[in-house]
């Protein structure tokens, strides 16, 4: 990791983002649960002992009302929006269909890179959209 650090020549150069989901009280699900304290705590360790220490953790509603700004699809399926906005940076076909789920994980994941690029920036939306 250090080889790769010194590669780039800035210790700050790296910038995780991670999900952490969040549990609504009287239906906590024991895969939540492990997820959050269990494999979240064990990656943040991870990159701590690597000497990653811009970690961002956030909720998927944060990053999702400021990614599905503006979109124009009228559905509440957050997959589908995150196709879209995953299409709109990158190009390509992002569909969500069945046959199609590991996508589906790359979109959200590209939608959750851009909206740490645009954090570190100081930008919105509207505001990249102008550009």
């Amino acid at each position: 990791m250090e080889r790769i650090k010194k590669g780039y020549g800035n210790d700050n150069y790296f910038s995780v983002i991670m999900e952490s989901t969040f549990m609504i009280p009287g239906k906590m699900r024991a895969n939540a649960i492990k997820t959050n304290f269990e494999g979240g705590g064990i990656v943040k360790g991870i990159l701590i002992a690597l000497g990653i220490r811009d970690i961002l953790c956030v909720r998927p509603n944060m990053w999702q009302d400021q990614m599905f700004k503006g979109l124009d699809i009228k559905t509440d399926d957050t997959k589908v929006k995150s196709c879209a906005v995953a299409s709109r940076i990158y190009g390509g076909e992002w569909e969500h269909t069945k046959n199609k789920q590991k996508r589906t994980g790359f979109a959200d994941a590209i939608c959750m890179a851009e909206y740490l690029r645009m954090k570190k920036a100081g930008l919105t939306m509207k505001e990249k959209k102008r550009r």
